[in-house]
């Protein structure tokens, strides 16, 4: 599977943030607040750091796209609630 241009920076942001912060564990976090003007959130950490996205709304698609083409595997989920989850990641060859 070829990764696109936003999937490839993603990638290398990963890669940097793994490396800087010495710390190969990676996790998807959601968030919903549940009232207006604030809803639905979902980020990238890495030893508690926000990861750098392009496009934080193409942030499932681009880490499941990673996943496929094995740059990272995925070690495990933790559901808080429905809406509030924690998917953890690790880089295969950093």
């Amino acid at each position: 599977m070829r990764l696109t241009k936003q999937q490839t920076e993603l990638l290398f942001n990963l890669k940097t943030a793994v490396n800087k912060y010495n710390k190969n564990e990676i996790i998807y976090k959601s968030e919903y607040l549940g009232y207006l003007p604030y809803g639905y959130y979902h980020w990238i950490e890495v030893k508690g750091n926000e990861v750098k996205t392009s496009n934080p709304d193409a942030i499932q698609h681009d880490l499941e796209a990673l996943k496929k083409s094995n740059y990272i595997s995925r070690t495990k989920e933790i559901k808080h609630d429905e809406d509030n989850i924690h998917i953890y990641f690790e880089i295969i060859n950093k």
